[in-house]
């Protein structure tokens, strides 16, 4: 799957979380399209991971960021997550 965000921008994920659920949308092929309702974009920082968290907007249909992790990632939603990114080397 593709994440549309602009015109010329659709970088693909290297890896996804689904509900088994999802299945069943097979034929939707873009994020929003799909209604996947969070995405995170993991970038190089000085060698350090920076972790960008977008959320699906329900009434736009479109993704707004919702956060910038430069030394841990936690939260409970979609699902509890704990990691600390300042031991993660070499991104």
């Amino acid at each position: 799957m593709s994440v549309i965000l602009a015109k010329d921008q659709r970088p693909e994920p290297d890896l996804c979380v689904i509900h088994a659920e999802a299945g069943k949308r097979a034929h939707q092929t873009f994020y929003a399209e799909a209604a996947i309702p969070h995405f995170w974009r993991v970038k190089n920082h000085s060698d350090k991971p920076i972790v960008h968290v977008y959320e699906l907007d329900p009434v736009t249909r479109g993704y707004a960021l919702t956060g910038r992790h430069h030394a841990r990632l936690k939260f409970a939603v979609p699902f509890d997550l704990d990691i600390d990114l300042t031991g993660i080397d070499d991104i």
